[in-house]
């Protein structure tokens, strides 16, 4: 039986010659079963329930963080120090200020120097433990002119250290005088840690505080210690490198450490009253990567420049071999991201082997002169023998490379 079939609202039409549907279509019809009705309910069910799901995953895909997912925001919002040259911003250069070679400053072993400005106008400047003491220090009118030795011990007492194999020293001023940052060894299983010293005079006596200040044994202690006073803010910060070289396996200075990490430079806000108490949490701002530094990285220093941005000097490598080197890092915020430069300093530049652990001046003098790295080097001693890494003093300048 032939009829014709109109749709209004829920409302089946049956008889098309009563009225005239707003839909029609001739055709045989069957009635319809219950597996059928049933059939098409699931149909849709289902198609429901894919483009609900669809709609779940795209909005999954825009968001970088699913709900409850707190672990994932914060690797994503990590800093990383392996960055590029940031858009918007021109890169900070360095220039040597110098067109021939640089001669010893002190032609005798007075490895790892730090410089510090005195009351008196003098400059100072303090080295790792040798030419029978713990502490060496020497002293100029200009950093840039003639250093002579300081004949006294520096350190006072022995607190928590073996009381020998001192390194890297670092002076600076606070309330009530100076401090010092030195890399001390520890009498248990030998190994370096960060300690401080105070005087309040810049020659000393520097009396040790009892206990370490860092002291991560299991990730092989910490050397290098470095002050930073940012003159714009007045927060003081500790820089330091944690010394996994000390623990990992292999020979020489580097060991085995992969491809990257296990040398980070670690920054610590501490309060300029004492130079000590700290100050929120460290952070890593710098770490090696084997095909640039080799082993490691260590020596840091900050400084800032005209212009606002921090300058992160350091060195890689290892100390005893010719690929020693200076290098440098910048950023827009002391915490980082840092931004890699070429190599500034290495052999032979300059005349130089070996050149490394430096600290930079950035005040300056009567005769108007700029910025000044005091740094080691290997050379020959005064008498013609092996003088170790002796003390150079090196001009240079900050600029913005267009």
């Amino acid at each position: 039986m032939e009829k014709s079939i109109g749709w209004h609202g829920d409302t089946r039409l049956a008889n098309a010659s009563e009225r005239t549907p707003l839909l029609t279509a001739s055709r045989t019809v069957e009635p319809e079963s219950r597996d059928q009705r049933n059939s098409k309910t699931y149909f849709i069910i289902i198609m429901l329930a894919l483009g609900f799901l669809y709609l779940l995953y795209a909005a999954c895909q825009a968001s970088p963080t699913p709900p409850g997912d707190t672990n994932r925001q914060s690797q994503q919002d990590a800093p990383s120090y392996e960055v590029a040259k940031p858009s918007g911003r021109t890169a900070l250069k360095i220039n040597i200020k110098s067109n021939a070679i640089i001669r010893p400053s002190i032609p005798e072993d007075f490895p790892d120097p730090c410089v510090v400005q005195g009351d008196d106008g003098d400059w100072y400047a303090f080295a790792t433990s040798g030419n029978g003491r713990k502490i060496q220090m020497a002293r100029a009118k200009d950093p840039l002119g003639q250093w002579e030795l300081i004949d006294q011990e520096a350190i006072a007492n022995q607190a928590w250290t073996t009381n020998r194999n001192f390194w890297a020293p670092d002076v600076r001023r606070v309330a009530d005088g100076y401090v010092m940052y030195f890399s001390g060894q520890e009498p248990v299983k030998m190994r370096h840690c960060v300690g401080v010293a105070r005087s309040p005079n810049i020659t000393g006596p520097y009396v040790l505080d009892e206990e370490a200040f860092e002291c991560p044994l299991t990730q092989g202690g910490a050397i290098d210690p470095s002050g930073f006073q940012d003159v714009e803010t007045g927060k003081m910060y500790v820089v330091w490198k944690v010394d996994g070289n000390a623990v990992a396996p292999g020979p020489g200075c580097g060991g085995d450490l992969g491809e990257e990490g296990g040398t980070p430079l670690v920054l610590q806000e501490v309060s300029p009253l004492d130079g000590s108490t700290r100050i929120g949490d460290a952070v890593a701002i710098l770490d090696r990567v084997e095909e640039e530094d080799g082993p490691l990285v260590e020596a840091p220093n900050l400084v800032r420049a005209l212009d606002g941005r921090f300058v992160l000097f350091y060195s890689t490598h290892c100390f005893s071999t010719p690929e020693y080197d200076v290098r440098y890092a910048w950023a827009d915020d002391v915490r980082g991201p840092y931004h890699h430069a070429p190599r500034l300093l290495g052999t032979p530049d300059f005349g130089f082997e070996g050149p490394g652990g430096m600290t930079s001046t950035v005040g300056r003098n009567e005769r108007g002169l700029g910025e000044v790295l005091l740094l080691h080097g290997r050379c020959a001693s005064a008498n013609g023998g092996q003088g170790g890494r002796c003390l150079f003093a090196v001009p240079y300048g900050l600029a913005v490379e267009e």
